[in-house]
Formats: structure tokens, sequence, C-alpha cells
């Protein structure tokens, strides 16, 4: 009886390892799939510009950690650069930041690296080191958008 009992339990235990499942990372990969999905249908890919033409753009969707960054200000192109919302970035790294809204600037520490932006200003700083960006930050909406190639390469995050 006890060896009955034995291999029916080790029977089991081999039949649900070798069951299909999802990885953990696969389900946070769809959690980021399902967000940029859900964004599709609620933002405008067709804008009108000042002159009056449309202009339009394919939407570009962040996701940090396998997550979807959520941000009120969609990620966008300027000068061949992607911008995007500052503090949804900084606060889903979690990044310590400081904003001075009189110099319209930012701090902002993560893995002991300080990087330091103004609005419309050439050039950031990073541990106190002048670092030239090929556009600078800006504002849109009340909100500070940055370029995202600057802040990957200085703290070595992976933008695909």
């Amino acid at each position: 009886m006890i060896k009955k009992l034995a291999f029916s339990i080790m029977l089991c235990i081999f039949l649900i390892g070798n069951m299909p499942y999802e990885s953990y990372a696969a389900q946070e990969d769809q959690e980021c799939l399902f967000g940029v999905a859900n964004e599709r249908g609620s933002r405008q890919s067709v804008w009108v510009d000042s002159t009056g033409q449309f202009i339009t753009q394919k939407p570009i969707y962040a996701c940090v950690n396998n997550r979807f960054l959520q941000t009120d200000i969609p990620v966008e192109l300027v000068q061949g650069q992607a911008f995007i919302q500052m503090r949804p970035l900084f606060e889903a790294l979690q990044a310590k930041m400081f904003w001075d809204e009189e110099q319209k600037a930012v701090q902002a520490e993560w893995r002991d690296k300080l990087i330091e932006l103004k609005v419309d200003h050439p050039v950031a700083k990073v541990n106190g080191q002048n670092v030239s960006m090929s556009a600078p930050a800006r504002m849109k909406d009340g909100h500070m958008l940055i370029p995202i190639r600057l802040v990957a390469e200085q703290w070595g995050i992976s933008v695909i």
C-alpha cells in the first residue's frame, strides 16, 4: 500500500512538473504587450501641425522592467531622438529625484550616478561632468521630456 501511495505521489509530481505553463518572464512580457495594446486604442496616431498638414507617426511605447510605462505624454521623436516623460520613467526605476521649478531643472540619482538636466539646455551633468546632448530636455504641456538615449547610456539601461 505504501509503495502504491509513493508511486502515485511521484507520478503526480512528475506530471505536474512536465505540464506546459507560462514562465514568470513570459507573463511580464505579456503585461507590457497588453499595456501597449490598450494604449494603441486610446492615443491618436495622426496630428495636424501648425501649418495645417496632417502628420502620421507610429506611436512609441516604453516598458520598464517588462512593465508598460504609463505616461501622460506619448514618447515622441524630436531631431531623431526619442523623448520620454521624466517623472514616470524615474519613478518606475525608483530613482531619487529633485525638481527645481524655478530653474526648470531636475536632478536624478540611480545606482550611484547623478544626472542633472535643465529644460532647453544642451548640456547635462553626470556626476558633475558635462555631457553634450544633440537635443536638450524640453517641456510639453507642463511635463518635462528627456532624451531616452542620454539616460540609457549614462545609467546602463538597454533600450529596444
